[in-house]
């Protein structure tokens, strides 16, 4: 019986840190970094979705900001009211699950970012939508992919509206760059 528990706490730590070790690796992106250079959707500020009530009940909006160079941050899901001033705090560049790439065909958005993961190796998000304007588009589906080639669809519908910001943080990270 003493012997399970050093084994216990043995086997959580390999789980825990199996990329550091060599046992698994991040899934690879499929998309390359390609600059937008269309007008399809606007890049001078932020895309925010619609408002997700917390455990607290606190109003949230997930947040994605798209660059010129074909680089999308996703810097997560912060207060209804402080979007912009959430944005304006120092990024973190080194987060892998906040960097992705995007591209655009016609009135299609695609999406492809590594997603959080237990146990250290990232699988790949790959999500799909529709653009509806300039200042709008619909997230529509999310494949998650994971090594092995095995493969996780989820059908949706959210919608994300445009705002304008002066002061938007910059694209470079320690990711993608």
């Amino acid at each position: 019986m003493k012997l399970i528990y050093p084994l216990f706490i043995l086997l959580l730590v390999v789980l825990a840190s199996c990329e550091k070790l060599g046992l698994c690796h991040d899934a690879e992106y499929h998309m390359h970094k390609t600059p937008y250079t269309g007008t399809q959707l606007r890049t001078d500020g932020f895309y925010y979705g619609e408002p997700d009530t917390d455990y607290v009940g606190v109003i949230r909006r997930t947040i994605l900001v798209l660059y010129r160079n074909g680089v999308i941050m996703m810097p997560g899901s912060p207060k209804q009211d402080s979007m912009e001033h959430y944005l304006s705090q120092p990024g973190r560049k080194d987060v892998v699950y906040e960097w992705g790439l995007f591209a655009i065909d016609d009135t299609a958005i695609s999406m492809e970012n590594w997603m959080p993961a237990h146990g250290g190796c990232s699988p790949i998000g790959y999500t799909t939508g529709q653009i509806l304007n300039d200042i709008a588009f619909v997230l529509t589906a999310r494949e998650t992919r994971r090594r092995k080639g095995k493969t996780e669809r989820k059908e949706y519908n959210e919608l994300y509206i445009f705002r304008p910001l002066a002061d938007k943080p910059d694209s470079t990270n320690d990711i993608l760059d």
